[in-house]
């Protein structure tokens, strides 16, 4: 496999001479698979070229051999020595296209398997892209909620701060009405606390500031 040693014990950081093609750091798996096939199928077409040669001249050596005579059309001599050679170098022909059959299998078979882990990594971040978008909308849609729920907080703080207003005045105006009705049903009574802008609160005469009660350290309720 072309991965990590490019599959031929060459590291990807290097250059490496596969099947006599030179092989750049950033040359695409698929394209030198490619590359290399279209080599070694020229090598296996020049092999069986020769083996045909070679069958040729085989044959020739047998008809020459078989009339005794050992020449036909002006062919040169052959003796047992050349027939064997001739017929070892015909061997070792067949033997090498065998070979080369056999690694054009493998290196086919590593191209199929190589589209396959490309077809699933397209697929993959096809899927991981489409996930990172529906998370995306996702995040979209609780921002847009959290903006709304603080809008819709700030909205009831206010409400609150409002009838916290309304009751403190709604209780200024009750203390100031019982101020009056005793004054009238009493008069000439000196009542503590009476002023505007103070009222009773927790057994104790306080004056408002800034919607705060705040104890009048100079008066003190009647013991």
């Amino acid at each position: 496999m072309l991965s990590k040693h490019n599959g031929l014990g060459q590291c990807p950081n290097k250059r490496a001479d596969i099947a006599g093609l030179p092989v750049e750091n950033d040359i695409d798996p698929s394209d030198l698979m490619t590359q290399i096939l279209a080599i070694q199928e020229q090598r296996k077409q020049k092999v069986d070229h020769d083996v045909e040669q070679a069958k040729d001249q085989e044959n020739d050596l047998t008809t020459l051999v078989a009339d005794g005579t050992g020449k036909q059309h002006g062919a040169p001599d052959f003796g047992a020595t050349d027939i064997r050679r001739l017929t070892t170098k015909l061997t070792d022909a067949e033997q090498e296209r065998d070979k080369l059959a056999e690694k054009v299998g493998i290196l086919e078979e590593e191209v199929v398997s190589l589209k396959t882990k490309c077809s699933t990594a397209e697929a993959f971040a096809t899927s991981a892209a489409a996930a990172f978008e529906e998370k995306k909308k996702e995040a979209e849609i609780l921002l847009e909620k959290n903006e709304s729920a603080e809008s819709s907080l700030e909205a009831k703080k206010k409400e609150v701060d409002n009838l916290k207003s309304l009751l403190l005045r709604a209780a200024e105006g009750t203390f100031d009405n019982a101020v009056n009705q005793l004054r009238i049903l009493n008069p000439g009574l000196n009542i503590e606390g009476a002023a505007s802008n103070r009222v009773a609160r927790e057994g104790q005469i306080c004056h408002v500031k800034e919607g705060k009660f705040i104890p009048c350290p100079d008066v003190h309720p009647p013991e």
